[in-house]
C-alpha cells in the first residue's frame, strides 16, 4: 500500500474551467468553478459548497488540492 502525504500536492495537473448555469426556479445564472484532473477517464466528484459570508473563491486551495488528486471538484457561487 503506498502512502499517501496529503499536505503535499498529488501527481495529477489540472485545469480549471468556469461554467454558468441557469436556475430554472429563480430565473438567474449562477457561475460554476470547475477544477478537472488530466489523465483521469473516471474521476470522482466533490462540491464544495462555500456557505454564507464567502464566494467560490474561498476554496479556490482545496479545490486545486483536490483536483491534484485525482478528483474533479465543482465549486457553485
Amino acid at each position: 500500500i503506498a502512502k499517501i502525504n496529503l499536505p503535499q500536492s498529488g501527481f495529477f495537473r489540472w485545469q480549471k474551467q468556469t461554467i454558468t448555469l441557469f436556475d430554472q426556479s429563480r430565473n438567474r445564472t449562477f457561475p460554476v468553478d470547475i477544477y478537472l484532473p488530466f489523465g483521469s477517464n473516471r474521476a470522482r466528484v466533490i462540491v464544495i459548497s462555500h456557505g454564507l459570508g464567502s464566494d467560490r473563491t474561498s476554496f479556490a486551495y482545496l479545490a486545486e488540492h483536490l483536483a491534484s488528486y485525482g478528483f474533479a471538484v465543482a465549486v457553485p457561487e
